[in-house]
């Protein structure tokens, strides 16, 4: 399976992406700064991983009839300046653990580690995930 996202460089630090498959847009701005309009390609990583992973305890719990009231997630982004690199994406999930079991959260915690984004970073950037289960 093959994905083409089409990428152009609008000037200023700017990138026009767009997904050929739904059409969606977006845009990338390179920096950390606080300044920025947009956001950076590690913003985005963290937003792949956790967006992955997301998926994949919705389908863990689809599965077994499990809920996902209240799945969220959030991620800590830890970057290097000089080299310009990502170090640390730390990734907690929170959602109610009502009707989950420990088997249950033991195996979706394993379940989420088979994510292909996950799979893709080197292992030089730490992967923190944790859980917040709201019972």
């Amino acid at each position: 399976m093959e994905a083409l996202m089409e990428c152009a460089y609008k000037g200023g630090m700017l990138v026009s992406c767009r997904d050929q498959a739904s059409g969606a847009e977006l845009a990338v701005e390179a920096g950390v700064n606080e300044g920025r309009s947009h956001c950076s390609p590690p913003d985005l990583c963290a937003a792949a991983l956790a967006s992955c992973m997301m998926t994949i305890i919705a389908g863990y719990a689809a599965v077994r009839g499990l809920g996902t009231e209240g799945l969220k997630a959030s991620v800590a982004t830890s970057v290097r300046e000089r080299p310009y690199s990502i170090l640390r994406l730390a990734v907690t999930f929170s959602l109610s653990g009502k009707g989950w079991s420990e088997h249950d959260r033991t195996g979706v915690s394993r379940a989420i580690r088979s994510c292909p984004v996950h799979k893709a970073f080197s292992p030089q950037i730490a992967q923190e995930i944790a859980f917040d289960w709201l019972d």
